[in-house]
């Protein structure tokens, strides 16, 4: 009676696992097939998780103005639970912001807060709240974005990814 109890108490959570992990699965063969590679063999999967949250869960853009195309994937650290963006900048280097990584000019390492986020491609954007300049981008950006809440961008300024406040 006990083997029998033990066992159901344990199925649920094995079960869940291997959800998730075929979930993880899906998700990864969701992405362009040279991503999804790299993804794999770099053992980036072992630390992230890809994150669904968001719709879609990955972006495509020119992020570094190298015009290059590269991605940015929703991911979640599997250790913090912290939730950010992995930027693909070439096939083997990425960027991370957020998952327990702040930008260089805000102290912020978890993006759990941002429920949608599209490519940025104006060029010109207004002076956003509690910013002095307007900002001028030389590639494409990444609008985070708190529903009905705030926004912020996420753009290269030719050394590194910083973030732009843009409502509040």
């Amino acid at each position: 009676m006990t083997k029998i109890i033990l066992l159901l108490f344990l199925a649920p959570s094995f079960l869940l696992a291997q959800d998730d992990q075929y979930r993880q699965y899906v998700l990864s063969e969701s992405l362009p097939t040279d991503l999804s590679r790299t993804l794999r063999q770099s053992g980036f999967l072992k630390k992230y998780d890809l994150n669904e949250v968001v719709n879609p869960f990955y972006l495509r853009g020119d992020f570094n103005g190298d015009a290059k195309m590269d991605y940015a994937i929703a991911v979640t650290d599997k250790q913090t639970d912290k939730r950010g963006i992995a930027i693909f900048t070439s096939q083997t280097d990425f960027v991370l912001i957020g998952a327990g990584t702040s930008l260089p000019n805000r102290d912020m390492d978890d993006f759990r807060w941002m429920d949608a986020w599209y490519v940025y491609d104006n060029r010109q954007v207004g002076i956003g709240v509690g910013e002095t300049e307007e900002l001028i981008l030389t590639s494409d950006a990444i609008m985070a974005v708190k529903t009905e809440s705030a926004s912020g961008i996420i753009y290269w300024n030719g050394k590194e990814f910083r973030w732009y406040q843009q409502g509040d």
